[in-house]
């Protein structure tokens, strides 16, 4: 059975009216079980062991009405059907010593990992460890991704890359021998779980939105006796009301430079001293932009640096000068003579992000090594309570529709500070500038943008609209 996703409308329309309603998943009359409790009707097993020897036994098996997974020999057991917008709900226990094991979404080619793992979206059960992501050649963003998996030079997919993503709260499990449900719900590219209904990890952006689901024989023996699936439309709750609390502080930095000998210059200084430093002091993802062809007058490059806090982006200049790193790799930058400038002015901006965009988002094209075109717009407002009420729309409904109209937000800011005051400053990105065009040709044909901009109180809220065009440089986390 393979369950077929709603429009994008859709989805965020049921989201809100939901979100607004109660807060819980819907489930319909739908929900049925992978595991009949009698065989493995339904599954295949891969383990790579038993291709090697006929007197090798599954690891699977069927015991008292449970799926039980004796650990030895390793590999997986595997839904023949792929399933894509659902909750899984999964009972389990380590019935004597705890160990291994995990649930594997969005699976897909076999053995793509270590000769074994398929390529997925594995969500942890080892005990001490459940809710876990690992990624198995398929990748996924979550908040704080720095500090839950390491430096980003070391985030990888394959074989001795960091591939694990910790979840946001260890002690959820219940004590060895005692039952314990794990709940995974799988939207789109959006992937949340609990444990024993504590929330405990959640993402977005994962490369892959529908696959087979698979369960570990990784070491131990564990028990199933509940593998239930329910289609389902949305989210339990909204992205947006989740980290609402989490919103990031952005300072967009403009560098104005002499001409293209002084960019050379300047990108030695950002690739291998400025943002390695900042990446240290927790900030980012950091944006590195180039002025599309076509822009006029002398070169600029625009640097984006998100933080969790005014103070975290405020003072991390100040940082600058302890760490040791950065001086030694910043040395012939900061010894640039006065009368030999290669910046004529660096122009700031201070932005707070908005509700309904509470985080930087890593483009889905920068994922997958893709050329990517981003365009920047602030749009000015004559009285600050205009630009209130402008941001008021995006969080409102506009974002939606961007979204159904194939417009891909990478941050959204209001101003704190800075020279078009009173702003908002937002960037989108495309694969280039016809699927721009399309895509905005469609917002603005769209009859949910013709409803909300027809709302008394958002209108006349833009006196100024200003637009840029960038690409990302090289070394860019954008």
């Amino acid at each position: 059975m393979q369950l077929h996703r709603l429009s994008t409308t859709g989805l965020i329309l049921a989201l809100l009216a939901f979100v607004a309603a109660s807060g819980n998943a819907r489930e319909d009359a739908s929900t049925f079980s992978l595991f009949n409790g009698k065989d493995l009707d339904g599954w295949h097993v891969d383990v790579p062991a038993m291709d090697r020897s006929t007197t090798v036994e599954s690891p699977f098996i069927v015991r008292a009405g449970m799926l039980v997974s004796l650990g030895e020999p390793r590999g997986h057991l595997i839904t023949d059907a792929i399933y894509e917008n659902y909750k899984l709900e999964v009972e389990y226990r380590f019935a004597a010593t705890p160990g291994n094991c995990g649930v594997l979404v969005h699976a897909s080619d076999p053995r793509a990992l270590y000769d074994m793992f398929p390529k997925s979206l594995e969500i942890q059960m080892a005990h001490g460890n459940a809710g876990d992501f690992w990624c198995i050649v398929e990748d996924i963003l979550v908040p704080e991704m720095v500090e839950r998996r390491g430096p980003r030079e070391q985030w990888g997919t394959t074989e001795g890359a960091a591939r694990r993503i910790h979840n946001l709260t260890d002690g959820s499990e219940n004590a060895v021998g005692e039952w314990n449900r794990l709940t995974i719900e799988c939207i789109d590219d959006s992937v949340k779980v609990w444990v024993n209904d504590e929330l405990v990890n959640h993402g977005s952006h994962c490369t892959a939105e529908k696959g087979k689901i698979a369960l570990q024989a990784e070491g131990s023996e564990v028990e199933f006796r509940k593998l239930q699936m329910t289609p389902v439309t949305h989210l339990t709750e909204s992205d947006a009301a989740e980290h609402a609390g989490n919103k990031q502080v952005l300072e967009l930095r403009t560098y104005a430079l002499v001409d293209r000998a002084a960019e050379a210059i300047l990108d030695r200084y950002l690739e291998h001293a400025l943002v390695p430093a900042l990446s240290r002091q927790g900030l980012g993802p950091i944006g590195v932009f180039d002025q599309a062809e076509g822009a006029d007058g002398n070169p600029e490059v625009m640097l984006l640096v998100p933080g969790p806090s005014v103070e975290a982006v405020t003072a991390a200049t100040a940082k600058l000068a302890t760490d040791s790193e950065y001086l030694k790799a910043a040395k012939d930058y900061l010894e640039i003579q006065y009368k030999q400038p290669i910046i004529k002015r660096i122009r700031s901006e201070l932005l707070m992000s908005f509700d309904c965009w509470p985080q930087v988002v890593i483009p889905k094209q920068q994922v997958a090594g893709k050329p990517r075109l981003f365009e920047l717009r602030i749009y000015e407002s004559a009285t600050e309570h205009a630009g209130e009420t402008k941001v008021d729309m995006f969080n409102s409904g506009e974002v939606p529709i961007f979204l159904d109209s194939g417009i891909a937000p990478v941050f959204m800011g209001q101003a704190l500070i800075g020279e078009k005051m009173p702003n908002l400053t937002y960037m989108t990105v495309y694969d280039n500038d016809a699927a721009r065009g399309a895509a905005w040709k469609t917002f603005v044909e769209h009859p949910d943008w013709h409803k909300l901009k027809a709302v008394k109180k958002y209108q006349d809220t833009v006196s100024k609209i200003h637009k840029s065009d960038w690409v990302p440089k090289s070394y860019s986390q954008l």
